[in-house]
């Protein structure tokens, strides 16, 4: 699949302060991309930049081929939704989706049908004669995503469009949001700080932090192989561990390297007391080690357990696994079971 747009050697500064340096990456057609970082990395920055509302950049910024770095944000054939709805109050639902159409001086039929097929999409038919203000968070949402859609542009971007809404209201638009890209096939970056966000609607994801990208994949590469130690600690809830600390739970690695297991991939075996089988955990030729120690707590989180487990050789780890599972009790004596190829080294520091 191509890339639709793609940035190279991107460079932003403000009163001397560089921003975003050396940025390149693609976007590929059809898909939803989402950039992912804390507040502060460069998301908004660089979306504005693919937009043309940013000025202050060097490099290229290519749509389709074209280069479109130095071209006027409305010679750009891109939508943009902001945080904020940036609806007209005193616009009917249905005149604020027909705005950009109007404003192209489509004709008066075409309008019709492709207001109202937005509107279906949306499911916001019964309310094309309402004001904004007569409209929820999310139904305002909705509507911003139809004004930007039903224009067809070739790249839509969204600025965090969901951070005004409650957590119900935004599972059920992110969600919203994923099926009408999918619908109409329609390029999308969506910018966010929201981990789950992210993994759960996106086909790629871009990770920034201090103005520079970290990494970009689909969200299973990035889940199960984070590429350094920022992403380890921002994605998910990891163990990470030294080499030398894993050889003393008995799994044999690079003493160099930090490594990443994640929570999930434990399980406690709850067959066998504690240091049951503590004469075989340091066999190199072990698929399974099992680690003996004491559960320190125990934290519900929705469907699953946090545990502690504090090992017999001292480091403590972070246990997961579904509540519904029968699982040890805190202060219990048990092992935990890790498979070797769970644990996962780190490329860079």
């Amino acid at each position: 699949m191509d890339d639709l747009l793609t940035v190279e050697q991107l460079n932003i500064g403000f009163n001397q302060t560089q921003v975003i340096k050396d940025m390149s990456f693609g976007v590929k057609k059809g898909q939803l991309t989402s950039f992912l970082g804390p507040s502060g990395s460069g998301k908004t920055t660089v979306l504005r930049a693919i937009a043309g509302l940013n000025k202050h950049i060097k490099g290229h910024i290519r749509l389709a081929g074209h280069d479109i770095t130095s071209l006027p944000p409305n010679q750009r054939n891109i939508g943009m939704i902001f945080q904020s709805y940036a609806l007209f109050p005193n616009l009917t639902v249905a005149d604020n989706v027909a705005y950009g159409l109007r404003v192209q001086r489509r004709p008066k039929a075409e309008i019709i049908k492709r207001v109202d097929h937005m509107l279906e999409l949306t499911d916001m038919m019964t309310k094309k004669d309402a004001y904004p203000d007569e409209l929820s968070g999310g139904q305002k949402q909705r509507v911003a995503l139809a004004r930007s859609m039903v224009l067809e542009p070739q790249l839509l971007l969204l600025d965090e469009p969901l951070s005004a809404l409650d957590a119900k209201i935004r599972v059920e638009l992110r969600n919203q949001i994923r099926r009408f890209q999918q619908e109409l096939g329609i390029t999308m970056i969506f910018v966010t700080h929201d981990q789950a966000e992210a993994m759960a609607i996106s086909d790629d994801i871009l990770i920034m932090n201090d103005g520079k990208i970290q990494q970009q994949g689909s969200a299973t590469d990035i889940y199960e192989r984070p590429r350094n130690m920022f992403i380890a600690k921002f994605i998910g809830n990891n163990n990470i561990l030294d080499g030398t600390t894993l050889r003393s739970l008995g799994c044999v690695v690079n003493e160099q390297r930090q490594h990443v297991i994640r929570p999930e991939l434990f399980t406690f075996d709850n067959g066998q007391p504690s240091g049951a089988t503590q004469d075989n955990r340091h066999s190199a030729n072990a698929e399974v080690i099992s680690i003996p120690g004491v559960v320190e707590s125990a934290s519900l989180l929705g469907d699953r357990l946090e545990f502690t487990f504090a090992t017999m050789s001292g480091p403590r780890l972070k246990v997961k696994q579904l509540n519904t599972c029968e699982h040890p009790e805190v202060g219990s004596h048990v092992n935990v079971l890790l498979r070797r190829d769970a644990v996962t080294p780190l490329v860079e520091a």
